[in-house]
């Protein structure tokens, strides 16, 4: 859909059933990356944390986002990635509940473990 996106945050904030996966803009490299950059994040904040249904964001990892999640109740997590150059770097995960993440987390690094003993016991 070519549209809005906080109009369409407004149009789907009272249904429960809706998910909302938001990568807007990053704070940082905004300018260089893209034509319409500008957006209110504090709106962007606002809206989402009052929208019934599950929320996920992606952004820049900085002291300012970190805040604004805070302020609104958001959980975070950073995690690994690499940008256009490769670089290595982190960004937020940003929800309402993440805990399917570290769930998810823990059972990788269990498995990990277990595998790591199973090879160790075999040598």
């Amino acid at each position: 859909m070519e549209a809005d996106g906080f109009e369409v945050i407004r149009r789907y904030a009272d249904d429960e059933s809706a998910a909302f996966f938001v990568d807007p803009p990053y704070t940082i490299a905004s300018r260089r990356l893209y034509a319409h950059w500008e957006i209110d994040h504090r709106n962007l904040f606002g809206l989402l944390a009052k929208a019934k249904g599950d929320v996920l964001m992606t952004y820049d990892n900085t002291k300012e986002i970190a805040a604004l999640a805070t302020e609104f109740d958001f959980e975070t997590q950073a995690i690994a990635m690499k940008n256009t150059h490769h670089a290595k770097m982190t960004e937020l995960l940003i929800g309402k509940d993440l805990a399917w993440l570290r769930s998810a987390a823990s059972g990788r690094e269990s498995r990990a473990r277990n595998a790591q003993a199973t090879w160790a016991f075999h040598q």
